[in-house]
């Protein structure tokens, strides 16, 4: 607008100049004036095209800068999409674990219920091995400390060790209370988990055990005693001629 504005002034003043003859010396005052105006124009169009190009390159510049700009605001926002998928898997696997890992503990929860009340049911030597891995067993499984890994190692164990021994005779000597109030020591012989025979050397008494959750009941039956002394025989290896005997059997309440 400034450049227009001078150039048309500029005009209709040499225009008014020119018509009056007489008027000369203005008129050369006139074209003075107008070259003046022009070198005026030029180097302000001179120093208008240095700062527009000066302009130009700052724009440039500028765009370049935003361009710049534009692109690292997409990588980080990429970045940012990449962050929150890999957020939002880590954090589908977290509860994908926890879930399963309450599965466990409400696994171990009813597997150690189950356990727990076997403990006095279960043979006397086997029972006696066992005892630690028992006491391991937490009292109220929703606020032990105890990690699933280890509780489960726990079951696990103890399980292993009573199939085990439910595939065995074994033959156990121990010091039990007998029917006169005293204690003697008395052999007995455990066929798997669920029944035993048991002679009393020093009283000569024999008979069998029936397992109940509190833990075994005596049976006493003298007349069993050269029956299951043959047997005991058999399970040490003193008696290499193998047989049949038959011994009483009774199914306990668990």
């Amino acid at each position: 607008m400034k450049f227009r504005l001078l150039i048309t002034l500029t005009a209709t003043s040499f225009s008014c100049g020119f018509m009056w003859g007489d008027q000369l010396a203005d008129a050369r005052n006139l074209v003075e004036r107008w070259v003046q105006i022009e070198e005026a124009i030029s180097q302000e169009k001179v120093a208008w095209l240095e700062k527009e190009a000066a302009l130009q390159d700052l724009i440039k510049l500028a765009e370049l800068e935003m361009q710049t700009l534009e692109e690292e605001q997409s990588r980080l926002a990429a970045e940012s999409n990449k962050s929150n998928e890999t957020r939002l898997a880590l954090r589908e696997d977290e509860m994908a674990a926890k879930e399963r890992l309450t599965r466990v503990r409400e696994f171990l929860a009813t597997m150690e219920a189950r356990i727990k009340p076997l403990e006095k049911s279960l043979p006397a030597p086997l029972q006696e091995s066992l005892q630690p891995l028992f006491l391991r067993i937490p009292e109220s499984p929703s606020e032990t400390r105890m990690g699933a890994a280890e509780r489960m190692q726990t079951v696990v164990t103890i399980l292993s060790r009573m199939f085990e021994f439910d595939d065995r005779v074994v033959v156990d000597s121990e010091i039990r209370e007998v029917a006169n109030g005293g204690k003697n020591e008395l052999t007995t012989l455990w066929v798997g988990l669920g029944a035993a025979y048991y002679i009393d050397e020093a009283s000569g008494d024999a008979g069998y055990g029936v397992v109940s959750r509190e833990g075994w009941n005596w049976v006493s039956e003298p007349e069993l005693r050269q029956e299951i002394m043959q047997a005991i025989e058999l399970a040490t290896g003193r008696d290499q001629d193998a047989r049949f005997i038959a011994l009483p059997f009774e199914l306990g309440q668990l």
